[in-house]
């Protein structure tokens, strides 16, 4: 079976949602990343503060507002973490 950590940030691998962050996307799967983080429960769950925009037929969920004084590469390594 392949490791869930390789299916992180890849457009190829089937993904339903993407993170974005600074301008940059972050490719996921709602169900992996909701398992590791109540937060992306709450997100997913319609308990958000700002409805997701769409992208390549994909719902868009800006970070920007939640999380601040990150780079780019520290959020896509937690939102890899919270899919592993």
């Amino acid at each position: 079976m392949q490791d869930v950590s390789r299916l992180h940030n890849r457009k190829d691998m089937f993904p339903d949602v993407i993170m974005q962050y600074q301008g940059q996307d972050i490719y996921a799967h709602k169900a992996i990343l909701a398992l590791g983080s109540p937060k992306f429960q709450e997100m997913f769950n319609n308990e958000y503060d700002e409805a997701p925009t769409r992208q390549d037929d994909l719902p868009v969920y800006r970070l920007d507002r939640h999380i601040k004084e990150l780079q780019y590469h520290d959020v896509a390594r937690v939102v890899k973490v919270r899919a592993q």
